[in-house]
């Protein structure tokens, strides 16, 4: 009898969390601490205030270098009419202060998801026309956003854990986590060079000798690449999570991430495809707030502070759920 209630009460704590309770504990936890939100928010306010660092003299001479090779005209599937086109785009609307946030690992911004034509920065335009000095400042700029990533993951997995710990052990856990996402942002970095590169060589030299052939293989795979990419990023969703909150590195927060999806897989489901249907719905709201007046871009800016790092928390606190439970029902297997 004493195991059949110790299985009862292992399956009400596999169980006894859904999604939306997942989702309704982060936003709660960030209304305790709303201090949290400060990141998110001084960030966008730094992204407006600051000059916008155009990457746009680098793109133009980048377009400009772009040629066909004599004798190859219309006998490939390379336009670089198109490579021209998307590189001055790019660096149209490209702006290296974002990497502060896009390389942040959670932090969510609004300004950053904006056009440059959109955001009326302050600080005017500052164009980088040095390739070396651009490659330098975006390698700086993805280090520091990496770090700020740390602190505000770091601060949402004590939240999680109820704990409130000093400034020198927050500063070290922020140092360690900072380490591990720079691990794992080369790791990433890595293995997208190692794919991606081979892959788009064999499709310019097959595009050569055939355009015809060289687009099927470019799209078949492109299609498994995409396919290969959504299995590994919801397998791995939680491996931040696991970092931030087990203090743990790279490869056993993959296990872990990797044990919770295969325990609780609907649920994951559930959770990361609600996270992203509020994410962009929601983002189409603060964008509309942003275009219409000052105050509805600073209310843009904290909804989206606000929502984003509920969503974040709540993603936290799942995974912990999830992983708790996954060790009560081993434990009482």
């Amino acid at each position: 009898m004493v195991q059949c209630l110790s299985r009862n009460i292992a399956a009400r704590v596999v169980f006894g969390m859904g999604v939306i309770d997942s989702i309704s504990q982060g936003f709660a936890l960030v209304r305790r601490r709303p201090a949290i939100m400060l990141i998110p928010v001084l960030l966008d306010l730094l992204l407006l205030l600051a000059p916008q660092l155009s990457v746009e003299p680098v793109a133009r001479a980048l377009a400009s270098a772009l040629q066909m090779p004599p004798g190859m005209a219309g006998t490939s599937a390379y336009d670089p009419a198109q490579a021209r086109e998307a590189l001055l785009q790019f660096g149209k609307d490209g702006n290296l202060l974002a990497l502060l946030a896009s390389a942040s690992f959670g932090v969510p911004s609004l300004v950053a998801g904006m056009a440059p034509s959109d955001v009326a920065h302050v600080g005017g335009v500052l164009p980088i026309a040095a390739p070396g000095l651009l490659f330098l400042l975006a390698l700086v700029l993805a280090m520091i956003g990496l770090l700020i990533g740390s602190l505000y993951l770091t601060l949402l997995a004590a939240a999680v854990r109820g704990e409130s710990p000093g400034l020198s052990v927050l500063l070290r856990r922020t140092a360690r986590n900072w380490l591990h996402l720079l691990v794992l942002a080369a790791l990433l970095l890595a293995l997208g060079i190692g794919v991606l590169l081979p892959l788009s060589l064999i499709v310019q030299l097959v595009g050569i000798i055939s355009p015809l052939a060289g687009g099927f293989i470019g799209l078949v795979a492109g299609l498994l690449i995409l396919w290969a990419v959504l299995w590994v990023v919801f397998y791995l969703y939680f491996v931040v999570d696991a970092m931030v909150l087990q203090e743990v590195g790279v490869a056993r927060a993959a296990v872990n991430s990797i044990v919770v999806v295969r325990s609780a897989f609907w649920p994951s489901i559930g959770l990361i495809v609600l996270l992203y249907l509020l994410t962009m719905g929601l983002s189409i709201v603060w964008h509309w707030l942003a275009g219409m007046t000052v105050l509805g871009l600073c209310a843009g800016i904290a909804g989206n502070a606000f929502v984003g790092s509920g969503l974040v928390a709540a993603s936290l606190v799942f995974y912990r759920q999830r992983y708790e439970a996954w060790k009560a029902k081993v434990m009482h297997a």
